[in-house]
């Protein structure tokens, strides 16, 4: 945005087009008019952020999220189920705690220990456990987490262990509208330090804070936050995913979150629009 303001006050005959509208409707509403005025263009992931830029001189067009062009399993069913050793007979669960290192040491514990007590309950001995591991992250620090664990690290099959599971937890982010797109019942978990979760509440005035419910507009899968995130708390909201008919809602639900991103063909939309615009200018 300084780039931005910087241009336009040497250049003010320069148009200034925009891809990707920065969060300001979580973080900066009073950024709105800002970026409303400053740019002519501005191409949007989301369908709502356009309406908040209505009245205000820029041209905000919902171009559509890339996300439903890039999310899709990696292999098939049979391929991903024989190259890892799962059963296929079996419940699977795949634990999504973040990429970042301080997410995994606030997010990854409570789920370990989920699944240490459930692997010990005859109830649930049968679930399996798979951790899609994001490149960031090393072996050195992701193994002593999973010690006496029945979790199987995955460097590989990041979405596909996410679609052929029966449910997930998932860390607030990306990675939920990513699950939400392959179609798995999941839950949002989400965990900061103390004083930046309660700086955070002062800035960020949404009703929900998965991105998955953003979209939705509703809440259409379950949020865990903060003191939330623990065992019990995880094992009763695991509990209702893998339940066949709370399921079968969700995967339900999770359909309204696919048509709020769009068709495939953001970027060219993008570059047609551009186009036209400098034919035109």
């Amino acid at each position: 945005m300084r780039l931005a303001k910087s241009l336009r006050s040497a250049m003010p005959a320069v148009k200034l087009h925009q891809y990707v509208c920065p969060q300001v409707w979580a973080w900066k509403k009073g950024r709105i008019p800002e970026l409303g005025r400053v740019l002519d263009t501005l191409y949007c992931l989301f369908d709502f952020e356009p309406d908040l830029f209505r009245g205000l001189p820029v041209e905000a067009i919902w171009v559509g999220n890339p996300l439903v062009e890039t999310v899709k399993p990696e292999v098939d069913h049979k391929t991903f189920f024989s190259s890892t050793d799962l059963d296929s007979t079996k419940p699977l669960v795949a634990l999504l705690p973040g990429s970042r290192k301080g997410e995994i040491q606030r997010l990854l514990p409570p789920m370990t220990e989920l699944a240490r007590r459930w692997h010990g309950d005859p109830k649930h001995h049968d679930v399996q456990w798979v951790l899609p591991v994001a490149p960031t992250l090393s072996d050195e620090f992701i193994s002593p987490f999973l010690n006496n664990t029945p979790i199987l690290p995955l460097r590989s099959y990041s979405y596909a262990a996410r679609a052929y599971s029966d449910a997930a937890l998932v860390a607030s982010g990306t990675a939920t509208l990513e699950t939400a797109l392959l179609g798995t019942p999941f839950a949002i978990v989400y965990k900061l330090n103390p004083l930046t979760y309660a700086m955070a509440k002062s800035f960020v005035k949404l009703p929900y804070f998965g991105l998955a419910n953003v979209v939705a507009g509703r809440g259409v899968v379950e949020e865990l936050v903060q003191g939330q995130v623990n065992p019990d708390e995880l094992s009763k909201v695991l509990a209702r995913l893998l339940d066949p008919v709370t399921s079968a809602k969700i995967r339900a639900d999770l359909g309204t979150v696919r048509q709020h991103l769009g068709e495939p063909g953001a970027a060219a939309r993008v570059a047609e629009h551009l186009l036209h615009s400098m034919e035109n200018a």
